[in-house]
């Protein structure tokens, strides 16, 4: 294999080097007298000098060019049968070099022509910036065009670029327009990309962490393809305004392409973004056929009962109560009835008041009775600290404790509300078991879920005489064919205003009581309100019963969908996934998250509609965590051995990214990211996001800077499944002219590390140590100083700031090559009982960097768009390993763990 180097090109093009490379008429005619022997000679001769010439790949280009010439000529000569049978086998050896190199050499070429381009035409430009400014007067147009063409990119350049240049490209269109009533829609999104950015959230201050988390969970990640694709364009209705050959500072396209390129570290883009000539209205010009109407709002019709279950939820969550605005009549207030002065009750106003528990209410009507139930007392409480609501049957005065998972990291309690709903009682029995609306007659009956191991199920209650009550509902509760509704938080909005009709049998204070108490209230500091922007909105009634509804369907869909679920009596956890074309992406990932111990204790039939925020738009209203729900369920019930996901493949499809279920492969690192973020939108309890800037200078100031940041954090997004993979960094810039720093915070679900492009074999320490190590910000990549105001040198340092109790490190093999992916099969080691973070954590963070061991491995096998993944999972109880080829479930050992084709790497603390 030839080395290629960089010397200096001679040429302006590949098709100038083409032209010279072709051997001349004049030879061609002389090579006829020549016989096959002697024209072979001078192709070993050649091929030789080739092979001498490193350095300069447009000589090795040149001579490999003619070798492949003169080989066909050979080919075509009338004598070539004798000759082949001379010298046929180094004669093809050397045919095939010549073909091989001059292919890879034109590729190699093709790439550092058009970087030569762009370096002469920002070159040029800075020329034309320098020159005196009565010349520059003369040129304007021309400068102004030269250096338009270094930032714009028309329609037909871009599609030129991805299906016909050499190598083809991939490009990523960050559509940023208002109005997104029509859309771009190319035929390969592989291809090129298109990613949503709502126009609003370009603001002054945009960094790419805070931009991608404020997106809707199905363009989140898709929005880290800029940082392996080819071309970043960002594209607006029309042309944008340029001023020197640059957006005009402090525009949309100026903060966005700020936000993507200089304030992005984990998915930087290979070049600065470009931005589409005319905009989208240019395109739809020129491809039509690549354009559609906007279909998100368009719902295909339900097909089962899950489906209209979901249909009518999401409505539900869509409806809106107003409060009453209009003076409310006072209501006629009736004489009071004064028992006899013998009872000891209190005079107030000279008369004996009646003690509230002699007062017998007048009868406001029949409560109401749902399908013949009673109505209960129930208490409800909301415990900010782990977002765990718990609804508990009182009897007989007592309340059971609401248990606190005590695998939970870190919790810290903030308030505790609650609030008790009192509903006359009678004398009745129990209502019958009913089965859930939708689910026929004749369907399977739901399953008994056996108790978790002790290792997943929440604490008993320190008191109490009762029986434990688990969160979310009572422990008569049991998933069987016949579960009862489970009662969530009640909604309170339309609660009436006290009036003195209902106070008018309170005891009240005496008056001189009162004007002391007044008066040293007044003299005191008024407590400051608490912060209630985190606590999450109640959901009704209604809502937890089709949310309850959606998980028993799907429960019921998931362990019995056709004939393919295989019962069976396996041990906990070791269920297996039905391939269903192409879904091994999906098995893998799903294996590895359902035996996360962490998210055992938060998606379970118990505890989920607790962590659930149904009036959260950016999630799925609480649709995906109570499917992901009911498949953890049932793969921890013990009596599957297989089951077919099939439901939430599509209801995943439907409510997040509908490009997953198209029956192609895809990335189960992406698919990954998917997830989690719907399952973090759906239990975020943030209630109404709070945006920032980070104005953070680091250095000495940086723990006031994360202290400051992680407050402010709080306020945009705060969910168990961020608790429990997120981890954040730190990235220090420092301007190597001026010494002016800048901090920026940043979190992600999982490491993506690079593989060294020049080795046979690595490790997983050392890829760690390459990505947290220092990096020069120089030539196009120069830091936009704020003190120097103008691109300078600069050096960034990004360190671990703080550690989650799970971390998932990915491994990236996968990069986009002539328009399809290439796979990097080296061998990463790394040590499955021990994963040390110590050394890239930051010198002032004060986490303590406890250790990690493996405990799940996601591998793939060939191709991307032809391979399998499957999972290797360690069992959290016995502590077995597991291998999960789709429905297959195997016992296997950290030992059988291939370090080639190791993709995704789950740890948690030892």
């Amino acid at each position: 294999m030839a080395s290629y180097g960089s010397l200096a090109l001679k040429h302006d093009s590949f098709e100038a080097l083409n032209a010279v490379s072709e051997l001349p008429k004049e030879m061609i005619a002389k090579l006829k007298f020549y016989s096959s022997e002697k024209m072979f000679a001078s192709i070993e001769k050649m091929i030789q000098e080739a092979r001498i010439a490193r350095g300069d790949i447009e000589k090795q280009y040149t001579l490999y060019y003619r070798c492949a010439q003169l080989s066909d000529l050979i080919r075509k000569r009338s004598d070539f049968e004798k000759f082949k049978a001379d010298h046929g086998p180094i004669f093809g050896l050397r045919f095939k070099e010549s073909l091989d190199e001059a292919d890879n050499l034109k590729a190699i070429l093709n790439k550092k022509y058009e970087e030569k381009m762009l370096r002469s035409s920002q070159a040029a430009a800075a020329a034309e910036i320098r020159a005196p400014k009565a010349v520059a007067d003369e040129n304007v147009p021309d400068q102004v065009t030269r250096l338009a063409s270094s930032v714009l990119i028309s329609p037909k350049e871009l599609v030129r670029m991805v299906e016909q240049a050499q190598p083809k490209k991939t490009a990523v269109i960050v559509d940023y327009r208002k109005d997104k009533s029509e859309l771009i829609n190319y035929k390969n999104d592989h291809v090129i990309t298109v990613v949503k950015v709502p126009f609003d959230l370009i603001t002054h201050g945009l960094i790419f962490a805070s931009l991608r988390n404020q997106l809707e969970v199905g363009q989140r990640p898709l929005l880290h393809r800029i940082g392996s694709c080819d071309l970043v364009v960002l594209m607006g209705d029309t042309s944008i305004e340029l001023r020197n050959g640059h957006p005009v500072h402090g525009s949309p396209a100026h903060l966005l392409s700020l936000a993507l390129y200089e304030y992005n570290h984990d998915n930087h883009p290979k070049a600065r973004p470009l931005f589409m000539d005319g905009g989208f209205d240019n395109w739809r010009d020129q491809y039509p056929m690549y354009t559609k109407i906007d279909g998100t709002l368009k719902r295909l019709e339900p097909r089962d009962q899950l489906d209209h279950m979901v249909s009518n939820y999401k409505k539900a969550c869509l409806m809106l109560d107003y409060p009453d605005l209009s003076p409310q009549k006072p209501r006629p207030q009736e004489p009071p009835r004064l028992p006899p002065h013998a009872n000891g009750a209190p005079k107030v106003n000279g008369f004996a008041e009646t003690p509230n528990h002699l007062i017998k209410p007048e009868p406001k009507g029949k409560p109401e009775v749902v399908n013949g139930a009673k109505p209960k007392q129930v208490e409800t409480t909301f415990s900010a600290s782990n977002s765990a609501i718990s609804t508990a049957s009182i009897r007989k005065g007592e309340v059971s404790p609401v248990p606190r998972p005590n695998d939970v990291p870190r919790p810290e309690v903030e308030e505790r509300i609650t609030a008790t709903i009192v509903a006359p009682a009678a004398a009745q029995p129990p209502p019958p078991p009913q089965k859930p609306a939708g689910i026929s007659a004749n369907a399977a009956p739901l399953p008994n879920i056996p108790p978790r191991p002790s290792h997943m199920r929440s604490p008993p209650p320190e008191h109490g005489d009762g029986p434990p009550v688990a969160s979310g509902f009572h422990p008569s509760v049991t998933v069987g064919p016949t579960p009862p509704p489970r009662l969530p938080m009640v909604d309170r909005s339309n609660k009436p205003q006290v009036t003195e009709e209902f106070t008018a049998h309170i005891i009240k204070p005496d008056s001189a009581q009162t004007r002391h108490a007044a008066k040293t209230n007044a003299l005191q500091p008024r407590l400051p309100l608490p912060d209630r922007s985190t606590k999450p909105v109640l959901m009704s009634i209604d809502q937890g019963q089709q949310l309850l509804d959606i998980y028993n369907s799907m429960f019921v869909s998931t362990s019995t969908e056709g004939s393919s679920s295989r019962r069976g009596n396996p041990r906990p956890g070791c269920t297996g996934l039905y391939n269903m074309g192409n879904t091994c992406f999906m098995n893998a990932t799903l294996q590895a998250l359902f035996h996360t111990p962490y998210m055992l204790t938060i998606f379970s039939k118990e505890n989920f509609m607790s962590r659930v925020n149904p009036h959260n738009k950016m999630g799925t209203s609480g649709v995906i965590s109570a499917v992901f729900s009911a498949m953890m369920d049932v793969i921890w019930s013990g009596q599957y051995t297989a089951i077919k996901p099939q439901r939430f493949l599509q209801l995943f499809a439907s409510e997040v990214n509908g490009c997953l279920a198209d029956g192609h492969q895809h990335d189960a690192s992406e698919f990954q990211l998917f997830l989690l973020d719907a399952l973090h939108e759906d239990t975020n309890q943030v209630t109404k996001r709070v945006s920032f800037e980070q104005n953070y200078k680091g250095g000495s100031h940086i723990l006031n800077d994360a202290k400051d940041y992680e407050k402010k954090s709080r306020l945009f997004s705060c969910s168990p499944v961020n608790k429990i993979f997120n981890l954040q960094t730190v990235s220090e810039l420092s301007c190597s002219a001026c010494g002016e720093q800048s901090a920026t915070f940043e979190e992600a679900s999982f490491i993506s590390v690079e593989l060294p492009v020049h080795a046979t074999r690595t490790s997983l320490q050392q890829c760690l140590s390459s990505h947290f190590s220092q990096t020069i910000l120089d030539g196009d990549c120069r830091w936009n100083c704020p003190r120097c105001r103008a691109p300078k040198r600069a050096s960034r340092m990004t360190k671990l700031w703080s550690l989650p109790p799970v971390v998932v490190v990915h491994l990236k093999r996968f990069s986009m090559e002539n328009g399809d992916y290439a796979k990097n099969t080296m061998p990463v080691d790394f040590d499955p009982s021990r994963l040390d973070l110590s050394e890239y954590l930051h010198e002032n963070s004060p986490e303590i960097a406890e250790p990690y061991r493996l405990y799940a491995v996601t591998n793939h096998y060939g191709r991307l768009n032809s391979g399998h993944y499957t999972a290797l999972v360690c069992h959290s109880t016995t502590g077995d390993w597991l291998k999960f080829d789709d429905e297959s479930v195997s016992s296997s050992s950290a030992n059988g763990i291939n370090t080639s084709e190791a993709y995704m790497l789950y740890y948690k603390r030892a």
